[in-house]
Formats: structure tokens, sequence, C-alpha cells
């Protein structure tokens, strides 16, 4: 049903998200109405690119409903407007059973792959390496995280440029406010904890951010799999940690971010971390 102008380019591949409302002009129309737009769903399901295409009731109202389209691109919704079985749609009868409002399109979704994000997950148990009095200590991650509140920024390559210059930074930056939530502040690497304990000085955050050493990546795989992991073979580099945050409330994980792009920082910087935790805080209080 839904009505858009196209340019005279080709439209970009991307999804179309379309919604309008449909608002049923009597009760004893409600019937009518079904019975019209019945076959038009099922046909249209059947359209190539259609994503979704259904209708959905309002529980207080019978009369109210909502229309909700989703096309894999433009030229698949522009298709389907030239359908012959959606014609009945857009005459006078239907106008006076229906009245449409809308349609809107909506932008892309915020949120890509919210099933792979790690929020209200439990910290799986695994043995990492801090930095203790005399090196690199091995200690299970239900030590450091339960019973805590706890902030972790992982890091893909100590001494590289973007951890280094953009990333680490932010957190040394931030550690008085972030001392203010958390009880500790961890960043994290898949690498020693001797080259990771070096960095760490380097940036000087030696005395202010404790160190999580996951020398093989193994934590980083039973944390997120993939989303937290990265083999970098290609590159010399085997196995590391993406470039993630999160904080973490008695072991379960209340806010995370991942980067897309793991050669940029955009979203797994302090503030970023920091706003989100304020946010919903403000919301509980």
């Amino acid at each position: 049903m839904a009505e858009q102008k196209t340019e005279q380019k080709e439209a970009p591949k991307e999804k179309v998200n379309v919604v309008a409302r449909l608002e049923i002009t009597s009760k004893e129309n409600v019937d009518a109405f079904l019975l019209i737009i019945e076959p038009v769903i099922a046909k249209t399901n059947k359209e190539q690119g259609c994503i979704e295409y259904n209708i959905h009731q309002d529980k207080k109202n019978e009369l109210n409903y909502l229309l909700v389209e989703q096309w894999e691109c433009q030229s698949d919704l522009d298709a389907h407007l030239k359908a012959p079985h959606i014609t009945p749609l857009f005459t006078e009868a239907f106008a006076k059973i229906c009245k449409v409002i809308g349609p809107y399109f909506c932008k892309p979704e915020p949120f890509k792959n919210p099933k792979e994000s790690l929020i209200g997950k439990t910290i799986p148990t695994s043995d990492v390496y801090i930095q203790g009095d005399d090196g690199p200590t091995k200690v299970s991650t239900d030590k450091l995280f339960n019973d805590k509140k706890v902030i972790v920024f992982a890091v893909p390559g100590p001494f590289t440029s973007t951890c280094q210059n953009k990333q680490a930074p932010t957190y040394i930056e931030k550690y008085d406010e972030l001392k203010k939530i958390a009880d500790d502040v961890y960043m994290l690497a898949a690498t020693d904890g001797h080259i990771l304990n070096a960095f760490n000085k380097e940036i000087k955050g030696d005395g202010k951010l404790g160190t999580i050493a996951d020398f093989d990546a193994s934590f980083c795989k039973a944390l997120g799999g993939d989303v937290t992991s990265v083999d970098l073979s290609p590159y010399g580099m085997g196995l590391r940690a993406s470039r993630f945050s999160f904080y973490a409330v008695n072991g379960i994980i209340q806010n995370f971010h991942v980067e897309p792009d793991l050669s940029k920082m955009t979203i797994t910087d302090a503030q970023t971390l920091l706003k989100g935790i304020n946010a919903f805080a403000a919301l509980t209080k």
C-alpha cells in the first residue's frame, strides 16, 4: 500500500521499511476489510523481495490496524506497487471501508543484530591473567566480576595506532568518572601479560587501569564468539580480541559496544560507555 516517488537514478540496494495506520470506518466494515486484505497479503508475501507484509490489530480498538512492510530494496517495492492484486486498495470504494494514514518510510534499524548483543549475558567462567605483585597472575573471571561493578574495554593490538592513540587514552582521561560507577576498570587484550602491562605503562594507565591478558583469546571466544574475537592471522597477528567495551554488574553485562570496523574507534570509547550507563541510571533512580 506504500506509495513513494522514485528518482530516475537507480535506487540504493538497501532494505525498505514501511508502516501505515489503517482505520476501518465502521464495525460493519471490518469483515469486508478482512476479506479484501487477506488475498492481498497472501499474494504480496509471495512477491520477489518481500520480507514482511502483514497487518496487526489494535487490542483496544478493533477498528485500528497497523500495516507493516519490509522489502529487500526499493525496486522490489516499486514492482509491488504495480501489481494488479493491490489495485483495489487505491479505489474510492476501499476508501469508504478503510482510511489509510501514512505510509511512513522508516530509516534502517539502528541495531542491526540485537540477538548478537552481549547485553544480559552472564560472563563465562574462564582463566585469564592480571598483573600481580610478581607479574602476570592467573585468576578466574568469577573473582574479577562476581559481586562487583566492572568496566572492560578490549584492544585488538597493544601499541597499534588506534588502540594507543584513540581508544585507550579515553579511559585514562575519564578514569575518575568511571571509578565513581565501577569498582574496577580493566583493559583486555588477547596477548601475554608482559606486553599488555608494558602497553599500560606506555599509555600512563599503570596504577589506574587493571589489565586482563587473554593470551589465547579463549575468554573472548567464550564471551561472544566471533563478536568479541577475530582471526588476524592473515596479518601475522593470530587470534585477537575484537574492539569492544562493556559494563557488568555482578557478572552480568549491562552495556555493550563493539566496533563494526576493527580498524576504527567510534563507539568503544569511555565517553560512549559512560553516556549509556548514566542514561539508564537516571531512569532507575
